[in-house]
């Protein structure tokens, strides 16, 4: 199988002047974990994700050795008022620009490979055409939920 028969072909996008709130509000409504960002002419620039959202709202003098010990502690009103000041900038800003990608005729093998081994953020391949235009994304749910065995 190739990617072409797997991919989701109707994604959710935004540009890089959407606003986080506009973001969050379309990772809530579709229960996404992320959204490739695209330019006008449709290619990737990037991908907003929940956690880049979440990661800017933490005050910067979080650390990872701070969060292991704050599990324990009350909740800190400031993330929620740190969220209310991030919602008008633009998620160009913050973005993850790495860009995974393949083209439509790449065996799901390779994708599913890729899938295993990524370490950041984003659960998606992005598929894009020949002229860069992205035309799908691929998940492992993709995978899972359109396998020959389940169409069967």
């Amino acid at each position: 199988m190739l990617a072409a028969d797997v991919m989701t072909r109707e994604l959710v996008t935004v540009e890089p002047t959407t606003t986080v709130q506009k973001a969050m509000d379309l990772i809530h409504a579709n229960r996404l974990h992320d959204i490739p960002v695209v330019d006008a002419d449709g290619k990737p620039l990037g991908v907003i994700t929940g956690r880049a959202i979440l990661h800017a709202a933490l005050p910067p003098y979080i650390s990872e050795n701070l969060i292991a010990a704050m599990r324990g502690l009350p909740d800190m009103p400031s993330i929620y008022e740190h969220l209310n000041e991030i919602a008008d900038l633009p998620v160009g800003e913050l973005m993850d620009k790495r860009i995974f990608s393949v083209r439509p005729d790449t065996p799901t093998s390779a994708i599913a490979a890729m899938l295993v081994h990524m370490k950041d953020d984003t659960h998606d391949i992005l598929v894009t055409d020949n002229a860069g235009k992205l035309v799908g994304s691929i998940s492992c749910i993709d995978l899972f939920f359109r396998s020959p065995r389940r169409n069967a």
